[in-house]
């Protein structure tokens, strides 16, 4: 019974461990995500081409090309993606950019984190691909 006890006393400790470190994991790098600056990038002033973009922050780490052509962004593709993407989101905010031609965006509520890292590696992108 003493032995029952501790086996079950350990896995108990185990869990928490496991537990505890599952929430560091996926807490680290959210306040530097949510302190994003992104700034927006004249598009008329832009070369044409395919131009990449990284951001990393733990597991917001993504990596986007965007194409550029007569100073219009033309598409966004997603090449790395963030850890746990919810692909509703990262769809929305590349509609947005590319209807907005901004990065000026109205966001996704509730993934804010998310949306900063992919606009940030998008600007990285566009400011490639300045004259």
């Amino acid at each position: 019974m003493k032995r029952t006890i501790k086996v079950l006393v350990l896995i108990l400790l185990i869990l928490i461990a496991a537990g505890t470190g599952g929430i560091m994991f996926l807490a680290s790098g959210l306040e530097d995500g949510e302190a994003i600056t992104v700034m927006d990038v004249q598009t008329d002033s832009l070369s044409d081409g395919e131009f990449v973009g990284t951001y990393e922050n733990k597991r917001w780490d993504n990596k986007v090309k965007v194409k550029i052509e007569s100073g219009t962004i033309t598409e966004i593709k997603v090449v790395d993606t963030v850890m746990f993407e919810k692909p509703e989101v990262t769809e929305a905010l590349i509609s947005q950019v590319l209807y907005k031609q901004s990065l000026e965006i109205d966001g996704v509520t509730g993934a804010t984190v998310t949306v900063n890292a992919y606009l940030k590696a998008i600007e990285n992108a566009l400011m490639k691909a300045r004259q």
